[in-house]
């Protein structure tokens, strides 16, 4: 019955928005009052909680950097209390202690340092070596200091402390009296003004707004007695604007109980300018928001409750924004180590565990970042709760992605006002999937509920799975850090998987669409890796589909100047379970990386090829077809050099100075429609260092394949769903 009412309301809610109460488009004509961040104008100002003033020294070089910069930072009438790198490489070394340095900033990376100043003035300098100099007094007069030593950048700034820190409780209105207590958590309302962006977002947000609605109505009517309600990131759709902000405090104030923001991916434009300098600018609208509900003018923020200790984590999921405010991890770090005998649970948008469905390794942050997170976290042992949105989550998956990693448990929570996106299977009870959690806390102890608009509960276990960091090696590891030696480990398969690492991928319990397993290669003793993905199922109406490539398996293998690596492999094509003129198809894609620098990309495929197979954010590279699909089992022997050569503008493989190559063999669907599916079966790897001959199968040699007969996956927002369009839709099918 709950049901039944609840979609009526939806229905009536999509088309009808504007009559809603507190939804009324002319509404918006009194916006807040404009925010301006509070950039300080002294040394003094400038002081963080420590008392300290804090500067970013940053490197950073475009292309291959085959000089390393080294130097020690010296300080002229000031004194250095102390000092740390980010974003370094394990390439990169720096000495705390000494304040010396060893980098090679390459590919557009950038190496932090930064350094903390308990005597600083006008009369300050800074000498870091190779030329790099700078003065005090500039820092203050200009947002920052650049310069260049040979083909590395490097630019200075002082970094600010305002939107940080730890906050009273009551201060915003939170009062609790002894150690149990109860409060909500919600993620993703993703809501707003329908009419700033009509032609974009406006069916979109209609319905977000109709089931957050829903969201908020339960959250005031528990009879739980919460003490705030917690809004874990991307609070409006779209990119943050201030109409979009002012609709949403609307609806979310209506919670009982004092509302708490973190900051997500959809509160600033998606290209948020964060220089020169500290540019704090593109979160005014955010501010102000948060100002407006609560006084808080924070990003990354914590307090104490009962006996327990919480911490809000900014992720805006911009480019370079954890490089340009480096101190959020030290302090992050200090506050953990302050608040080291409680327990602690942790409000981040973008989870750091692994999900298991595209588009959630490339939309979502940097490998490195996850890391450094990670690292800090599980430090001083008392973080046991994470808890993430981003990914609008159905509730059944919510629970079966709920992992610990390093003694910590990570939960993903389902949305509160977004669509779920597509895991493959129904959700419990058939969804739908909106709601909020309810958090439970008796003194040092936690329960976590979640419940849905539908008025279902489910309660979290008490323990999870552990993460196997070892076998998916790369949720919290780069490519360029995987082991390698001489040859490939196990590359015919006789003993499962052992020297191969794969991703951890969403299993739907029943037939499953991604298969990555050794079997038995019939009337033989031999084995070999099968390789099969499918669409995902319950292709249903209101979900949010994106093509999957997760099903991989890798490994590594050392190159040493003067190799000429070859690959040799055999592979049959499962004819019975492969539509090879759809979009889906295998690939083998071999990286070269010189250290941590990336300078090889060769993809060789069957079936067809899409150019984002190893993620949104790939690296160009060559697309090389393999050609045959016929039955039966095929030879394949692939002369790295040689199409580098060939089909790379005459590259020298030589002068890349690749010291490893990483071999990933995966399967590919679009993911939409109907029988987009490809298996295939592989064995017997085998790597040389001495290749001979060209890249052929069953000695038939190879031919690229153009970009124009690449797949690109481009998109539209249509009525709130990801949908595909082809510039030559007659192309692909």
């Amino acid at each position: 019955m709950q049901r039944r009412k609840f979609i009526k309301r939806v229905g009536m809610s999509t088309s009808a928005l504007s009559m809603i109460p507190g939804l009324s488009h002319a509404s918006q004509s009194s916006p807040y009052p404009s925010y301006k961040y509070p950039y300080p104008s002294s040394f003094e100002e400038a002081k963080n909680y420590e008392g300290l003033v804090a500067l970013r020294i940053a490197f950073s070089g475009e292309g291959q950097i085959d000089k390393n910069l080294a130097g020690k930072i010296k300080v002229s009438k000031g004194k250095i209390a102390r000092s740390k790198s980010t974003h370094f490489e394990s390439s990169d070394k720096y000495n705390e202690d000494r304040n010396t340095y060893y980098l090679i900033p390459n590919n557009g990376n950038q190496d932090v340092i930064t350094i903390w100043m308990s005597d600083i003035s006008a009369a300050t300098s800074f000498n870091a070596g190779s030329g790099i100099k700078f003065n005090a007094e500039d820092l203050l007069n200009q947002p920052e200091v650049t310069g260049k030593t040979g083909d590395i950048n490097w630019t200075a700034n002082l970094l600010y402390y305002h939107e940080i820190g730890e906050i009273d409780p009551a201060d915003v209105g939170i009062k609790v009296s002894g150690d149990d207590f109860n409060f909500v958590a919600m993620a993703d309302p993703q809501g707003g003004d329908p009419y700033v962006d009509p032609d974009i977002l406006m069916t979109r947000m209609r319905v977000h707004n109709a089931f957050l609605e829903e969201s908020v109505d339960l959250a005031k009517k528990i009879n739980c007695d919460p003490k705030f309600t917690m809004v874990i990131g991307d609070i409006t759709d779209g990119q943050g604007k201030e109409e979009d902000f002012v609709q949403m405090n609307k609806f979310l104030k209506k919670v009982n109980g004092p509302l708490l923001y973190s900051i997500g991916n959809h509160e600033t434009t998606y290209r948020v300018a964060l220089g020169p300098g500290y540019n704090m600018d593109g979160f005014s609208n955010y501010f102000a928001a948060q100002k407006a509900v609560n006084g808080l003018e924070k990003l990354l923020y914590s307090f104490n409750l009962g006996q327990w200790h919480f911490v809000v984590w900014p992720d805006p999921l911009r480019a370079h924004f954890f490089e340009t405010h480096p101190h959020y991890f030290d302090w992050l770090e200090k506050d953990l180590e302050k608040h080291r005998d409680r327990p602690t649970m942790f409000f981040q948008h973008v989870p750091i565990h692994p999900i298991g469905i595209n588009p959630m390794i490339s939309y979502t942050e940097d490998v490195g970042t996850k890391k450094e997170v990670l690292r800090v976290l599980k430090k001083y042992g008392n973080v046991k709760y994470v808890l993430s949105g981003h990914v609008h989550i159905p509730i059944k998956s919510s629970f079966k992605t709920a992992v610990e990693i390093d003694g910590i448990k990570f939960i993903n929570l389902p949305a509160a006002g977004y669509r779920p996106r597509a895991f493959g299977e129904e959700d419990y009870n058939g969804g739908l999937s909106q709601g909020i959690a309810i958090v439970e806390v008796k003194g040092k102890e936690a329960d976590i509920t979640f419940k849905s608009i539908t008025l279902e509960e489910y309660k979290y276990p008490g323990v999870f799975p552990r993460l196997d960091q070892e076998v998916y090696s790369l949720e919290l590891k780069e490519k360029w850090e995987l082991p390698a030696g001489g040859q490939f480990v196990n590359g015919s398969f006789e003993e499962e998987l052992k020297g191969w690492g794969k991703r951890w991928i969403y299993q739907e319990d029943e037939n499953p669409s991604n298969i990555a397993e050794v079997t038995e290669i019939p009337n033989t003793r031999d084995h070999a890796l099968y390789l099969f993905t499918r669409i995902r199922g319950y292709n249903k109406p209101g979900q949010d589909r994106w093509p999957q490539n997760l099903n991989r398996v890798y490994q590594a293998v050392s190159v040493f100047p003067g190799d000429a690596p070859q690959i040799n492999f055999r592979y049959q094509v499962d004819l019975a379970k492969s539509n090879r003129n759809a979009l889906c198809g295998a690939y083998v894609l071999v990286e070269g990386y010189s250290g941590t620098t990336k300078q090889l990309n060769i993809m060789y495929c069957l079936g067809k090829a899409w150019f984002h197979t190893d993620g949104y954010n790939s690296d160009p590279h060559i697309v090389i077809d393999l050609g045959n699909e016929n039955k039966g089992w095929h030879s394949a022997s692939l002369n790295i050099a040689s199409d580098l050569y060939k089909h790379g503008n005459e590259t020298s493989f030589n002068d890349l100075k690749v010291d490893r190559l990483v071999a990933t063999l995966g399967t590919w669907s679009a993911n939409d429609g109907h029988n987009k599916s490809y298996g295939v079966y592989l064995d017997e790897f085998v790597y040389n260092s001495k290749s001979s001959g060209v890249s052929n199968v069953d000695g038939e040699s190879l031919k690229s394949i153009p970009s124009d007969e690449q797949w690109y996956r481009r998109t539209k927002h249509m009525a709130g769903d990801h949908w595909y369009i082809q510039d030559n839709p007659t192309k692909f099918t």
